[in-house]
C-alpha cells in the first residue's frame, strides 16, 4: 500500500542540524589548510596567484558564517564552493570551449543529478581537469593565462593548481557524501515513518478508502465492513460513486472536486449503499491524498446510524413522556421536578412553571410521607431495586385529596451511579379511570415497544425469550416473531463464558449496563453487541422477566 505522506525536510531537525554542523567542519578543515600553503607561497614568492588562491580559500573557510539556518548555511557552502570552482579554473585557463566542459559539469551536477549519478560525475569531471597539469607541463606555455611567458615558474603553478584540485575534491566530496548519507537516512525515516502510518491506517477503527480515478484503490478493515465486504482487497477496483446513494451523488462529485482543487472538505453527513443494498449513514471527510504518486482522494468516514437511532429513539420517548394521558414527571435526587408533562399538571392543578419551582415532597398528604420517604431512600441505597409503586394521597392545588398510584424508577448514569428519579402517577380517584389509563399506557408501551428501533425483548430467569419487538426480530436474521419466541438466549452467545458473566453481573446487581459480547444470527454469522437489562420483579419480589 501507498499513502499520502506529507513532504518535510529530510530527517529530524536535530539530525540535519548536526549533519550540517560536520560539513561546514570538514569544509573548514580543507579550507584552513589551502588557506594556509597559499598564505606561505604568497610570503615567499609574492605572486599575486597565490594572493588570489589565499582569498578563495580564506572566502570558502568564512562561508555560510553567521547563518543560523542549517538549510541556508547548506546553500551557502555549496555555492561558495563552485564559485572557488569556477575561480581556479579560470586561473588554469581554459583554450576553448571544450575545455569549460568539465566545470560545468562539477557545477551543474551539484544542483540536478541525484546524488549516486553526481558523486561519479564529479569524479570524472576533476579527473578531466587533473589531465590538463601534465599537457601543461608537457608543453611550453604558462598553466595561468595571465603569465604566458617564459618567466613563470612552472613549479609554482603546478603546485598551486594542485592544491586547487585538492581543496575542490575535498569540498565536494565532503558535499556529497553529507548529502548521500542525509539522503539515504531520511528514506529509512520515511520507510519507518510510511510503516507507522500504514499500521495505524488499517488499525483505525474509523472507516479509511483512498479512491483514484473514481475507484477504489485501498480500504481498511473498518472500511471494507462499512460497505459490507468480508475482505478489503474485495473492495479494490469497485467504483466509490456506486456506494453512494443516487441522492447524495452530486454533493459528493462537487466535494470530490473541491479535494482535486487541494481543499479538505467539510464534514458532511452521506449515505452508503451496502453490498446487500441497505443504506448505512455515515460523517464523512475528504482529504488529498496521493497513490503511487498519482492525486488521489482519502475518505474518511464515521458510522452515525447507532447515533441516530438514539436521536430516534430519545424523540419517540419524548413524545411518549409528553403525549402520556399518565402523569409523567422526572425529579432530581433531592426531590425537586425537572421536567413534567401535561398530564401531571392537569391532575393536581399546577402550570409547568409551577412544578419547576416545587419538590415532590410539597404535594405528597402528610399521613403519606413517611412511607414515601422510606420507598426513596431504599432505591437510592440499594443496589438491586431500581423501582417501587406506592398508592398515596396528594394535595391538588385548590386544596382537595387526589387519590392516585404512582410507580417510581431510578435512573442512573454510564457509571451505574443513581442520577434521576422517573415518575408515573395515575389517578386512582375512579376505578374506571385507572382501568382506562391502565389501558392507554399499555397502548403506548407496545407503539413504542413495536417502533423503537433498538432491539428489546423480555425473558425469563432461564433465557427464554418471552416477547420480542421487530428491530431484534431483524436483527436475529427471523422473518418473523414467532420463531424467536421460546428460543434459548444463551444458544445465541457464540461465547458461553459471555453468556455466563452477563448472568452473573445481572444476579448481582438487578442490572446490565453496556454489556459487550459477540451474538450469531439464524444464518450463524456473528456480530458485536451492546446490551443493557434490568430484573423487573412483582409486588413480593419474586423475578417476574
Amino acid at each position: 500500500m501507498r499513502v499520502m505522506r506529507r513532504r518535510t525536510n529530510p530527517g529530524s531537525p536535530p539530525d540535519f542540524e548536526r549533519l550540517v554542523a560536520g560539513m561546514v567542519r570538514l569544509r573548514r578543515l580543507g579550507y584552513g589548510a589551502a588557506a594556509g600553503i597559499a598564505f606561505i607561497g604568497t610570503l615567499g614568492t609574492r605572486d599575486p596567484v597565490w594572493m588570489f588562491v589565499t582569498l578563495l580559500a580564506i572566502a570558502g573557510f568564512l562561508a555560510g558564517t553567521g547563518i543560523r539556518t542549517p538549510d541556508r548555511r547548506l546553500m551557502a557552502g555549496l555555492a561558495t564552493d563552485h564559485i572557488v570552482a569556477l575561480s581556479l579554473w579560470w586561473m588554469v585557463g581554459p583554450s576553448s570551449v571544450v575545455d569549460l566542459l568539465p566545470i560545468i559539469i562539477i557545477s551543474l551536477s551539484a544542483f540536478i543529478l541525484p546524488p549516486r549519478t553526481s558523486i561519479p560525475t564529479i569524479a570524472i569531471g576533476l579527473v578531466i581537469v587533473a589531465a590538463r597539469i601534465p599537457l601543461h607541463v608537457a608543453g611550453t606555455e604558462s598553466i595561468f593565462p595571465m603569465y604566458w611567458s617564459d618567466q613563470a615558474g612552472l613549479t609554482s603553478e603546478v603546485v598551486v593548481a594542485a592544491v586547487a584540485l585538492v581543496v575542490l575534491a575535498i569540498a565536494s566530496a565532503a558535499v556529497f557524501l553529507s548529502v548521500g548519507r542525509l539522503i539515504e537516512r531520511s528514506h529509512l525515516r520515511l520507510s519507518d515513518s510510511e510503516h507507522r502510518y500504514r499500521t495505524l491506517v488499517e488499525a483505525s477503527p474509523d472507516a479509511i478508502l483512498i479512491h483514484q480515478g473514481g475507484a477504489l484503490k485501498f480500504v481498511n478493515e473498518a472500511a471494507a465492513t462499512m460497505l459490507g465486504y468480508r475482505v478489503p482487497h474485495a473492495a479494490l477496483g469497485m467504483a466509490y460513486l456506486d456506494h453512494v446513494s443516487p441522492e447524495d451523488r452530486a454533493s459528493e462529485i462537487e466535494r470530490m472536486h473541491q479535494v482535486a482543487d487541494g481543499q479538505t472538505t467539510e464534514l458532511a453527513e452521506v449515505r452508503l449503499i451496502r453490498t446487500d443494498r441497505s443504506l448505512h449513514t455515515v460523517e464523512a471527510v475528504g482529504i488529498p491524498s496521493e497513490f503511487n504518486s498519482e492525486p488521489a482522494v482519502q475518505v474518511v468516514l464515521r458510522d452515525v446510524t447507532a447515533r441516530q437511532a438514539l436521536s430516534d429513539t430519545q424523540r419517540l420517548l419524548e413524545a411518549a413522556f409528553d403525549s402520556s394521558a399518565s402523569g409523567m414527571a422526572v425529579v432530581d435526587l433531592q426531590g425537586n421536578y425537572q421536567r413534567v408533562n401535561q398530564a401531571q399538571c392537569d391532575l393536581f392543578g399546577h402550570s409547568v412553571e409551577e412544578f419547576l419551582t416545587m419538590n415532590w415532597r410539597d404535594l405528597t398528604d402528610p399521613v403519606d410521607m413517611e412511607a414515601s420517604e422510606k420507598a426513596v431512600a431504599q432505591i437510592l441505597r440499594d443496589d438491586t431495586e431500581d423501582s417501587f409503586s406506592i398508592s398515596k394521597s396528594y394535595t391538588h392545588a385548590d386544596g382537595s385529596l387526589v387519590s392516585a398510584h404512582t410507580t417510581v424508577t431510578l435512573v442512573r448514569d454510564s457509571k451505574g451511579e443513581p442520577a434521576l428519579l422517573y415518575s408515573h402517577t395515575i389517578d386512582l380517584t375512579t376505578a374506571a379511570a385507572a382501568e382506562e389509563a391502565l389501558r392507554a399506557s399499555e397502548l403506548r408501551y407496545r407503539n413504542l415497544f413495536e417502533r423503537i428501533p433498538v432491539a428489546m425483548y423480555r425473558s425469563t430467569p432461564e433465557g427464554e425469550v418471552l416477547d420480542a419487538n421487530p428491530a431484534l426480530v431483524d436483527l436475529m436474521g427471523f422473518e418473523e416473531r414467532d420463531p424467536l419466541l421460546g428460543l434459548a438466549t444463551h444458544d445465541i452467545y457464540v461465547d458461553p463464558l459471555a453468556r455466563a458473566q452477563w448472568k452473573s453481573e445481572i444476579s448481582q446487581n438487578g442490572t446490565v449496563l453496556g454489556f459487550e459480547s459477540q451474538m450469531r444470527r439464524k444464518d450463524g454469522s456473528t456480530f458485536w453487541s451492546s446490551d443493557s437489562a434490568r430484573i423487573v420483579r412483582d409486588v413480593d419480589g419474586s423475578i417476574l422477566y
